[in-house]
């Protein structure tokens, strides 16, 4: 598997640096400034594409793969710009894109490709059973009842995508609600500034025309869509902690104590070296993640995915707090962009699921890998 960038998918990452230096520069960026940049500058968002680029060219896509999305989300993440793209425009673009197209489809795709619009999925990352269960009723719609406790970008969705299963059905669906159909959904605001809400359904009414889909391909989307979302989310961390490291590099660099810079006490050396190892870690296993993914010949492309999130789960943490060590107080203020990176990581592994739910699911896929490899 070659996990080395073509010329191509480096002009890609290139093209979205040049956008978030100008939108955001270095010393720009911090949390509440990357969250307004999101809020009221999303057309500007969009026309960079990067939730198109697997679409379809007849769509109005690229007609790329996953690999020049993981490198176009890379870049987005070291200017803490990845948030909204993954949630409200890639994630739910790509359920719909797997899905066998009829009109209401190809007339949701359009809303998201060509006018910007700002979908979300109601499906947390790791949940293998819908929040939510449809009751038919007579009028050929549904009542929809369920709980999901956090979706991000509550505040700026216009449209929620509903993963449900109906009642005394094996058949799932996926529906189409405003987000103003779930009343009150108590808004929080997140570790990174981003606003989450909790969406609530009580014998909601869902008139026929509001189902997109139904039936097993359903499932697969979603499920497939979310292994992605996982890589791609730990390609963002990826990001962040290598930014980190280019941040404490510089500082051992610049901060002298006793007459010299810091760095060059062997202490702080060792710390660097590991904080460099790790980082590498973090970032090859999100690439190869994402390369199984795009290769459709690699049956066990979800281990990768949750050999991925584990690492970088953990390193969101570890290295987030190794990288505030070094900066000493500093590095625990609204001045220092440290913190801000830090706070995005973390709330990224809070999506991404915990590191010892994906050790456990990479144990289990490999395992059952091993036992369909091994002769009978």
């Amino acid at each position: 598997m070659d996990l080395n960038l073509t010329q191509d998918q480096q002009d890609v990452g290139a093209a979205v640096r040049d956008f978030c230096m100008k939108a955001l520069p270095s010393e720009q960026r911090d949390a509440r400034r990357a969250q307004a940049f999101q809020r009221d500058h999303w057309q500007d968002m969009h026309a960079l594409g990067v939730a198109t680029l697997e679409l379809d060219a007849a769509r109005g896509g690229g007609g790329l793969g996953l690999t020049e999305t993981h490198v176009a989300v890379a870049e987005l993440g070291r200017a803490l710009l990845a948030g909204h793209v993954l949630e409200l425009s890639w994630r739910p673009l790509a359920v719909l894109r797997r899905l066998q197209g009829d009109a209401q489809i190809g007339e949701a795709v359009s809303a998201l490709a060509e006018r910007g619009a700002r979908w979300g999925l109601a499906k947390a990352p790791t949940q293998t059973r819908p929040a939510f269960q449809a009751t038919r009723q007579a009028d050929g719609g549904w009542l929809l009842d369920g709980r999901l406790e956090i979706f991000p970008g509550i505040d700026v969705c216009e449209q929620i995508l509903v993963w449900a299963r109906q009642d005394g059905d094996a058949d799932s669906l996926l529906l189409r609600l405003p987000r103003l159909a779930f009343g009150d959904t108590q808004e929080t605001e997140a570790l990174d500034g981003d606003r989450l809400g909790t969406l609530m359904a009580q014998s909601l009414h869902i008139a026929p025309e509001q189902m997109i889909a139904r039936g097993a391909s359903v499932d697969s989307a979603v499920q497939a869509t979310d292994e992605a979302f996982s890589a791609l989310l730990a390609v963002e961390i990826g990001a962040i902690v290598s930014e980190l490291l280019e941040m404490c590099l510089q500082f051992v660099q610049t901060r002298r104590q006793f007459g010299r810079p810091i760095g060059d006490f062997q202490a702080l050396q060792h710390q660097l070296a590991d904080f460099y190892l790790e980082a590498e870690r973090t970032v090859s296993l999100a690439r190869l993640a994402v390369a199984a993914l795009d290769d459709a010949q690699q049956a066990d492309a979800g281990a990768w995915v949750s050999a991925a999130a584990q690492v970088a789960g953990t390193n969101s943490r570890l290295l987030g707090e190794r990288a505030i060590q070094l900066h000493g107080a500093m590095g625990f203020t609204d001045e220092c962009r440290v913190a801000h990176l830090v706070r995005r990581a973390l709330a990224a592994t809070a999506r991404l699921g915990s590191p010892s739910h994906h050790l456990d699911r990479f144990n289990l896929l490999r395992t059952r890998s091993e036992l369909l490899e091994s002769p009978t």
